[in-house]
């Protein structure tokens, strides 16, 4: 695929935000408004792919605006990084904010560790209505480690336990390669593309997650995420047998070209990989979310003058699990960012109230 020619020496920072989005010009609105005043000099690109233009685009001349009607989401990213001339680039979903302060660090320590491909921090999640609810996010999944000298085992440990990667930052060749090569063989599922970004990352480099408070997620109902396949049913569909097969080819082959394996070595990595996803990762998160469905059922089927005990001991178990989402608890897994974490959730509570999206 040609691209721009990039000058990595023109950008004191280094980085590039890119914002896909479709359908949420609200959101986007949102977004661009929190960088544009924050970090008005960054180059931010959008690659929308809404039926009509974002209106306000005008209003926010800082951002390069590319318009995709109805697009696929990898084509329309595949050609919006076509714009990127900068080293490291970050995706950022319109209904996330991710912290300028953090991407600097992360921009920082890829520059001082050349065998990382990717790095991010640690998240927050939140929910608004006409309070903002606030809780911690992938606390088990930052236990993963992505350090192996070699290909094959990082893409195993990629999934023990799997924490994405898509919005980590990265070196812009791997967003390149893993979004090239889901155009090229037709790979339409934005959660196997997502996927495909983890894997390429992992075979192209090591990954790090920083101790520092990374970005605020909003949990919508109506999030891509929510409402389109897993990859879980894409792997046990006959309907997706054609794509899934094609993503796992394309694992194969540049697991077999960058870490210098046979095709069949190659192939047994990328097989186990994604059956330790399949078949251990998503059971344990199946297995802790029963948590909340175990609690309807007690209110509903437990007697009323059993359910305050009943209800205390569920939630005792739910600490003792690592499943308590209470403000207390969010309070302190939040105070180890200190000073500049609290500041920097506040600027992005601002922007959410600001716009008051409901």
């Amino acid at each position: 695929m040609e691209n721009k020619q990039r000058d990595h020496g023109k950008l004191p920072e280094d980085i590039t935000i890119v914002i896909p989005t479709h359908e949420r010009h609200q959101y986007l609105s949102r977004i661009l408004d929190y960088y544009v005043s924050q970090r008005p000099d960054w180059p931010i690109i959008v690659c929308d792919s809404s039926k009509d233009k974002f209106k306000n685009k005008d209003k926010f001349n800082g951002a390069h605006y590319l318009h995709f009607p109805n697009c696929d989401f990898s084509y329309k990213l595949i050609e919006g990084l076509k714009y990127v001339q900068s080293r490291y680039c970050v995706l950022c979903a319109d209904d996330d904010f991710i912290v300028p302060s953090a991407i600097e660090k992360c921009v920082s320590f890829l520059n001082d560790h050349r065998d990382y491909s990717s790095v991010q921090g640690k998240y927050v999640s939140f929910v608004y209505n006409s309070e903002i609810e606030l809780r911690q996010l992938y606390i088990r999944h930052y236990n993963m480690s992505i350090c192996s000298q070699f290909p094959g085992e990082r893409i195993i440990q990629q999934f023990s336990p799997y924490m994405h990667q898509f919005y980590s930052v990265h070196r812009i060749e791997n967003l390149i390669a893993a979004f090239d090569y889901a155009v090229n063989n037709n790979i339409i599922s934005g959660n196997l593309a997502e996927m495909l970004v983890a894997m390429i990352a992992a075979i192209n480099g090591k990954h790090k997650i920083l101790p520092i408070f990374y970005s605020a997620r909003e949990r919508l109902p109506f999030s891509a995420g929510a409402t389109s396949d897993s990859v879980e049913m894409i792997a046990a569909s006959p309907e997706y047998r054609h794509e899934y097969n094609g993503f796992l080819e394309i694992v194969t082959n540049h697991l077999k070209l960058k870490g210098r394996l046979f095709y069949d070595d190659a192939r047994k990595c990328a097989l186990k990989a994604m059956d330790i996803y399949l078949n251990i990762f998503l059971p344990e998160i199946q297995r802790k979310t029963k948590s909340g469905e175990m609690k309807t059922f007690i209110k509903h089927k437990i007697p009323d003058f059993m359910l305050p005990t009943v209800l205390l001991i569920h939630r005792q178990l739910r600490h003792f699990l690592g499943l308590d989402y209470s403000r207390k608890k969010f309070d302190r897994y939040f105070y180890e960012f200190g000073a500049e974490g609290k500041k920097e959730l506040d600027t992005i509570l601002h922007f959410v109230k600001k716009h008051n999206i409901k």
